[in-house]
C-alpha cells in the first residue's frame, strides 16, 4: 500500500529536522573544540579533542592514559579558564575517556627458521616415534626447513 503524500512529506521534514539538529550539534562541538585547543597546553591539545558537551559537562577524548593523568591535574584551572567564554559559562565538570590511536601497523608474526642441525634432530626424532601422526608432522617440519 502506498504512503499518502502528506505522510511522506512529514517524514521528509522529520528527517530534515534531525539532520539539522545533528548539524547544529556538530557546529557546537567544533566551536567548543576550537576553544579547548586554545585553552590547553600545546602538547595536550595535540593529544585531545572535545567529544561531547552535555548538561554542563565537557567530555574530552584523549589518546592515552598518560594524557588523562596530565589532564586530571589541570581540570580545576581549565574549568575556570573555559568558563570565561560565553559558550562554556555553565561548565561545571570535565570528563574524559581514552581513545587509543588505531593507526598502528599490523603486527607480523615472526618467521621461524630451523638450522640444518635442528632439522636433522627433528628427522632423527621422527624415526624413533611410534605415533604415525606425530612422526609425519615432525618429518614435515624437518623437510620444510628454510635456510
Amino acid at each position: 500500500m502506498a504512503t499518502p503524500p502528506e505522510k511522506a512529506l512529514q517524514e521528509v521534514f522529520k528527517q530534515a529536522n534531525m539532520l539539522g539538529n545533528i548539524h547544529a550539534k556538530l557546529q557546537q562541538l567544533n566551536q567548543l573544540n576550537e576553544l579547548w585547543q586554545h585553552a590547553v597546553p600545546a602538547l595536550l591539545a595535540q593529544n585531545s579533542c572535545v567529544a561531547n558537551w552535555r548538561e554542563g559537562c565537557l567530555v574530552i577524548e584523549l589518546k592515552s592514559a598518560a594524557w588523562a593523568t596530565r589532564l586530571q591535574y589541570l581540570i580545576p584551572e581549565l574549568i575556570e579558564r573555559l568558563q570565561q567564554h560565553a559558550e562554556l559559562k555553565n561548565l561545571t565538570a570535565i570528563d574524559w575517556y581514552i581513545q587509543p590511536s588505531t593507526n598502528l601497523p599490523a603486527a607480523t608474526p615472526p618467521t621461524l627458521t630451523l638450522s640444518a642441525q635442528q632439522a636433522q634432530l627433528l628427522q632423527d626424532t621422527a624415526e624413533h616415534i611410534d605415533n604415525e601422526m606425530l612422526k609425519a608432522a615432525l618429518q614435515k617440519l624437518a623437510i620444510n626447513r628454510k635456510p
